[in-house]
């Protein structure tokens, strides 16, 4: 059992990064923190023999330290994090002035701009969903967009462009709450583009299907 534990522990590396939680998981985040800087501290100064030992007489102590250290410092944790919800990065590239701009919209923003809800089935979840988001096309509005090609990335660099044109109200939502709850990176969050499938034969396509992408933290809008 303890030769288990050394050795998870040591596969602990100082450059562990914890991606951004909803504001539910900031507690866990604390504790990922404790385990790192723990199993840190016994990759980098103890052998499995010592580890065993030093088990015995001090455990709860430098746990107890650990954590009192993931506690008041935190600089994995991202700015958006701080404020209590998630960012869309959004840029715009601009060919003729060539010209990039970038701006950051935050949960407060998208809260501010009259949030919209529909419940619908979908492919990859069980029973009725209610989702609460911005109709893609609000947002272009909002920043100017008339034309040109908007890229769609995840967390784990999928991604999917569609023309500007196809962006319509009451199509494209971006969902940052299901069920009332924000989204979070388990929950494909932190954004999850998605469609009302259950209103429209339309949006029950293999075509609309894959661009509903989730996981989505950013936007790269060309024109």
């Amino acid at each position: 059992m303890l030769h288990s534990i050394f050795w998870l522990l040591k596969s602990t590396t100082i450059g562990f990064v914890i991606p951004c939680p909803d504001p539910y998981t900031i507690g866990q985040v604390y504790i990922l923190y404790a385990f790192v800087f723990t199993g840190t501290v016994w990759t980098l100064f103890f052998t499995e023999k010592e580890f065993g030992k030093f088990m015995n007489f001090s455990r709860l102590s430098i746990l107890l330290a650990c954590f009192a250290f993931a506690l008041f410092w935190r600089p994995a944790l991202s700015e958006a994090c701080e404020n209590g919800g998630p960012v869309l990065s959004i840029t715009v590239i601009t060919q003729s002035p060539e010209a990039i701009s970038e701006v950051n919209f935050k949960l407060t923003d998208l809260e501010d701009m009259a949030p919209v809800q529909f419940m619908t089935n979908t492919p990859w979840t069980e029973g009725v969903q209610e989702f609460t988001g911005i109709w893609m096309s609000q947002i272009l509005d909002a920043l100017n967009i008339r034309t040109g090609v908007v890229q769609m990335t995840a967390i784990n660099d999928y991604s999917i462009s569609l023309e500007v044109t196809e962006f319509k109200p009451g199509g494209a939502l971006l969902a940052f709450k299901r069920n009332g709850e924000l989204l979070s990176p388990r929950k494909k969050g932190p954004f999850w583009l998605v469609w009302n499938y259950d209103s429209n034969p339309a949006f029950r396509t293999e075509s609309i299907y894959s661009n509903s992408i989730w996981q989505l933290d950013r936007v790269t809008i060309s024109r």
